[in-house]
């Protein structure tokens, strides 16, 4: 029924700034889009409302226009930009370009992580796309209802890859290369389905998961190159052994309630462990700083959390 140059999707919990639209369209109309993405805000609106922003363009990235599928040089630069967060209702979307590439939402029940293949879908056709550091949409987080809650959704997420390798069977152009991402950033998707299920529905996961994952390795489709090495390792154990796996990864990590999160932190192991790291963490996240945004940027970062630290006292935050 849309009728408008670009589609916008806005979610029924969620809200947005008053100028969203109209600071999209003009971006993607000027550049000619055939999607532009913003950042956005996680917002708790149970007791003192609050908002944390989520950016996902770096000072290198934003505003630049790319082609998802063939711009990148190196693999895990294409993973990067394929595992943003979906985030579909911080974008607008040429409409003809919808249409014309038959661009749908996998029609499931709940509407249950719908995001997931229609963004691969639009990453994968889209030639020109631009993702802005500026934030809009306020994404709620305390819904009850919502699927970031819902502990009975166990599988929707694996329709949602169905439906992905269903969309590249019929695409051989934007094959090859692609399934390679789609079962590198389906990894990450399923460890986040992973330990957001409640315990008794976790194993059966696993086992669905395994025999994809050794079905993806027949085909020839998984590769070592779109994986860092510990994720790699791991898909690999999780396909020759999964019970092994799921006792390792399930039943020997400890489930800290907050009040035991607090006294671990406020140990003398802990302090001590974060004070011989902290170095290296500090020099690891500034260069990683300077290559995203420059050094400039990073030096006035850092200045500000310096005088953050001398003149502001830390207040913990409660949600």
């Amino acid at each position: 029924m849309a009728s408008g140059e670009y589609i916008g999707i806005l979610e029924s919990d969620d809200f947005a700034e008053l100028t969203m639209y109209e600071k999209l369209y003009s971006t993607a109309h000027e550049n000619e889009l055939d999607m532009v993405k913003s950042s956005f805000w996680f917002y708790y609106g149970t007791g003192v409302p609050q908002n944390e922003k989520y950016e996902i363009a770096s000072k290198s990235t934003e505003k630049r226009t790319f082609c998802p599928a063939w711009d990148f040089d190196a693999p895990m630069e294409m993973v990067e930009f394929f595992n943003l967060k979906p985030s579909i209702w911080s974008a607008i979307y040429r409409t003809e370009f919808i249409r014309q590439n038959g661009i749908r939402f996998l029609e499931t029940p709940g509407a249950s992580f719908q995001d997931t293949s229609f963004n691969f879908k639009v990453m994968a056709l889209a030639k020109r796309v631009q993702i802005l550091r500026e934030a809009f949409v306020h994404y709620r987080q305390d819904n009850e209802s919502s699927s970031i809650n819902s502990q009975s959704k166990v599988f929707c997420v694996c329709d949602e890859y169905a439906e992905i390798k269903r969309f590249l069977e019929t695409n051989p152009f934007n094959r090859g290369m692609l399934e390679c991402v789609c079962n590198r950033i389906k990894y990450d998707a399923y460890m986040w389905n992973f330990d957001r299920l409640s315990p008794k529905y976790r194993y059966l996961f696993v086992e669905q998961i395994s025999r994809e994952f050794c079905e993806d390795f027949k085909t020839g489709t998984m590769d070592s190159t779109f994986f860092e090495e510990y994720k790699w390792q791991s898909v690999k154990a999780l396909v020759e052994d999964p019970v092994g796996w799921y006792t390792e990864k399930a039943l020997n990590q400890p489930g800290y309630s907050t009040k035991e999160l607090m006294e671990i932190k406020q140990s003398l192991s802990y302090r001590i462990g974060r004070m011989i790291t902290f170095v290296p963490r500090k020099i690891k996240g500034g260069i990683q700083s300077v290559k995203d945004d420059g050094v400039v940027y990073t030096f006035k970062l850092a200045c500000k959390k310096i005088l953050r630290r001398l003149l502001w006292k830390e207040i913990p935050r409660s949600r």
